[in-house]
């Protein structure tokens, strides 16, 4: 079996785990900061940087009072949680743009010791055929799983394993399950 397909079938596994949350999460007793960067090759331009921001801080809701941004949701829960910040060069994110066709848009990885994630990278793929809507949702739902959320069987949940692009914004069942990981 090639690794792709190895991949593709890891891929499926995590899309049917019974509950949304991973057993990894991030140390943050003594900084709840978690710096994101996005690497600056070919395919990378600050049109493209910031709608990532966006989907990092944007302070905006939905009528009935759902996050578009991480940082905004992440803030109506607790300090024990993670907070993202945007930097330049080393960071504990690095997001790479690529205009490779694979059949998902974005993929997540975390490196972890003892359930402590300690480094994560984010690949957006097929990065030219995006449009800005469809950016903001995968980098939305990649920063979900290094949040530590696995996907969701809600079929218009942000973690669903098939990004919705109709449910743009952070439902309360994620912050449930941030909380689930991060609160004690």
């Amino acid at each position: 079996m090639g690794t792709q397909w190895k991949l593709l079938l890891g891929l499926a596994i995590i899309a049917f785990i019974p509950s949304a949350v991973f057993a990894e999460k991030w140390d943050i007793s003594q900084n709840n900061t978690i710096t994101v960067s996005v690497i600056k090759n070919e395919h990378f331009d600050y049109f493209k940087e910031n709608f990532i921001w966006q989907g990092l801080e944007a302070y905006d809701t939905t009528k009935d009072g759902k996050y578009y941004g991480w940082n905004y949701a992440l803030q109506s829960l607790d300090h024990r949680v993670p907070q993202f910040s945007l930097t330049q060069g080393p960071a504990d994110i690095e997001i790479t743009l690529l205009n490779s066709s694979l059949p998902y848009s974005g993929l997540a990885k975390t490196y972890s010791e003892n359930n402590t994630i300690n480094y994560a990278t984010i690949t957006v793929f097929e990065i030219d055929e995006l449009d800005k809507h469809e950016l903001l949702m995968v980098m939305r739902h990649e920063l979900g799983h290094v949040l530590g959320l696995g996907h969701s069987h809600d079929p218009h949940d942000l973690m669903n394993h098939k990004i919705p692009y109709y449910t743009p914004y952070i439902s309360d069942q994620n912050l449930d399950d941030i909380r689930k990981i991060y609160v004690p």
